[in-house]
């Protein structure tokens, strides 16, 4: 099964309602039959209900208003079954007192192209993004849409992709256009693609980070939630190379596989990207509602299928009304025709013949019962709603901390290689030069084995019998429960391991600060390859927050943690500067940390827990 899920918020003053039944309508009209190959008899309908549009496809409408009449809601869901399968699409269309929005989803057996109504309606609707327009296709970068876009790519209320493709070549502008454009056409309404003319590229180069940067020629996909002080981040904005594309180039329409190759990472972060809580309510309510009209449909097919089998005789055909003559009575007082409908009513619930008021109490006994069982399967269901929801957002969670593991793998590893690359050349240079003794690497000293747990890791860096050598240097002034926490989180301890090799990165930069001359930071200590000492990837580390954080007095204070008297007189210091052993997940631990190797010669720890906020997650 396939699905695409797109979410368009509509600027201010439009009509989400008119704009989706306008272009449903206008879409439907292209699949008659009497247009081309199409497989529709009709394309009319008026108000809710199931409407036959041919023989293998119908409409589903639904509509639910608020009861103070601010927000007015409508479901127009297209059905269509063909050789392949079940193929749908629904048009959620939500006004709401200040925005509207359409939500578009399909689904079907095989990949799901984005529906063509999806163009349609970003053709004549004004969609956006943040602010910023959502155009059908490639937009042309103009100087005047600069500053903007380097602001749409570090929004953080951008919830679309964002594809940046600079011009391999000013000769090949137009060209290039129409590959970017078939290259995301998969994408339409998740994605927002711009294509930058190369007389641009220098200064949209200086706008960016190098870690962030897309070159002439190739394609960039940058997701939402941006962070251009990190050099992890940029590993989550995958670059496709002309080696590639040009493969995949025919004139210039590019290969379906690799236009849902592309669409695939912007797919999967729409789905993952769960809709707003008024989004998703009305979403919900509108599933339901047509559940129910469809589900009363089924019931009264149902019904009229079993009267026409069990049809009476001409002469009984309805019960006499009240005010009816009865005609013929028997020592009941019943009509003939009275008595022979409630025999007949009685054979067919109970399997007898009716034989007394006795029976009358059995068939009033089931019905409570049933309607208490219906009631009883309703509150089930909607208990069982709830977990379903539940279960989905710790889904959600799992999947992100999944990626955020692989995007950590993924630095680690080039890490690594990089690691090994240079321990291959250290050591043929040494063979080279004939000093084999100093390939020799001595065990690590036990007093640096990993804590099991952040308490003992802790408890290392606090005076007392079980304090350790890196007390001399690193000692910890925070809150030990912040860094319970992340033990409950990781019972094997594999992040107490990785905040204990900061703790070593810290006691070797603060020993060399106080027995040499060396002057520099933390970050000038990792990046310098004319200094000794234990060492991380500069990318685990931070010097400090980014403005927004720091020019913002809540996450401010956050980030302000206890000291000794002897280092602060207020006994508090802001410690921005901070370690992080993992990706930018919700719980990520973090490492803040005071580095006062002028004044008492130590570095001190202030926090060690779990992610604190900042404006992606406030």
């Amino acid at each position: 099964m396939s699905e695409y899920r797109a979410t368009l918020r509509l600027a201010s003053g439009q009509d989400a309602i008119r704009i989706a039944d306008e272009q449903m309508r206008s879409w439907l009209r292209t699949k008659l039959k009497t247009v081309g190959r199409g497989t529709l008899d009709t394309v009319d309908w008026e108000g809710p209900g199931t409407h036959d549009l041919g023989p293998e496809a119908s409409l589903g409408v639904a509509r639910a208003d608020s009861s103070d009449g601010t927000a007015r809601r409508q479901l127009l869901r297209f059905t269509e079954v063909n050789e392949h399968g079940e193929w749908v699409v629904s048009l959620y269309a939500i006004n709401a007192a200040r925005d509207s929005s359409i939500v578009v989803r399909a689904t079907g057996p095989q990949w799901v192209a984005p529906p063509r109504v999806v163009g349609q309606i970003l053709e004549v609707a004004d969609v956006r993004d943040a602010g910023t327009r959502v155009f059908k296709g490639a937009h042309l970068v103009h100087e005047s849409d600069l500053d903007a876009l380097v602001d749409y790519v570090r929004s953080v209320e951008r919830r679309n992709a964002l594809v940046v493709a600079p011009s391999p070549g000013v000769e090949l502008e137009e060209t290039w256009r129409a590959i970017v454009d078939s290259l995301t056409s998969q994408s339409a309404g998740i994605a927002t693609v711009y294509v930058v003319p190369d007389r641009l590229l220098a200064a949209l180069d200086g706008a960016l980070p190098p870690s962030h940067r897309v070159e002439a020629g190739r394609v960039r996909t940058f997701l939402p939630d941006v962070d251009l002080d990190s050099l992890t981040d940029a590993y989550r904005h995958r670059v496709l190379g002309p080696v590639t594309l040009t493969r995949a180039i025919r004139g210039r329409r590019v290969a379906d596989s690799l236009q849902q190759v592309h669409a695939g990472s912007i797919r999967a972060w729409s789905l993952d990207d769960r809709l707003p809580g008024d989004l998703r309510r009305a979403v919900d309510q509108l599933d339901k509602d047509l559940a129910d009209i469809r589900r009363a449909e089924l019931v009264d097919a149902m019904i009229q299928a079993d009267s026409t089998e069990s049809a009476p005789a001409e002469d009984e055909t309805s019960l006499p009304t009240e005010t009816e003559p009865t005609g013929p009575t028997v020592g009941s007082g019943l009509s003939v025709r009275r008595r022979d409908r409630l025999a007949r009513f009685v054979r067919r619930w109970l399997g007898r013949d009716h034989s007394g008021d006795e029976d009358i109490d059995e068939l009033d006994a089931i019905l409570r019962r049933q309607v208490k069982e219906l009631e009883l399967t309703g509150q089930q269901a909607e208990r069982t709603k709830e977990q379903i929801e539940r279960l989905e957002s710790e889904l959600d969670e799992l999947r992100r901390r999944y990626e955020d593991s692989e995007l950590d793998a993924a630095v680690e590893a080039d890490n690594a290689r990089r690691i090994d690359w240079e321990n291959q050349v250290l050591r043929r240079r040494l063979k080279e030069a004939g000093r084999y003794e100093d390939l020799y690497v001595e065990p690590d000293s036990a007093d640096w084995s990993a804590p099991e747990s952040m308490l003992e890791l802790v408890l290392r860096l606090q005076p007392g019998e079980r304090s350790h050598i890196a007390l001399e240097r690193v000692e910890f002034s925070g809150d030990i429960d912040f860094a319970a926490e992340v033990d409950a989180r990781d019972p094997i301890g594999r992040y107490a391991a990785r905040m204990w090799d900061y703790v070593r990165v810290l006691y070797d930069y603060a020993t060399l600060k106080a027995t040499s001359d060396f002057r520099g930071t933390v970050h000038a200590y990792l990046t310098d390859d004319s200094v000794a000492g234990t060492k991380c990837s500069p990318q685990r580390h931070a010097g400090t927050e980014s403005d927004a954080v720091v020019g913002n007095r809540r996450l401010r204070d956050q980030r302000s943690f206890p000291v000794p008297a002897a280092v602060l007189v207020e006994e508090r210091a802001p410690m921005y500067a901070h370690f992080k052993p993992t990706h930018s997940d919700t719980f990520a631990p973090r490492l803040h940390y005071y580095d006062d190797t002028t004044g008492t010669g130590k570095v001190y720890i202030g926090y060690i827990g779990r992610h604190l906020e900042n404006t992606r997650t406030n």
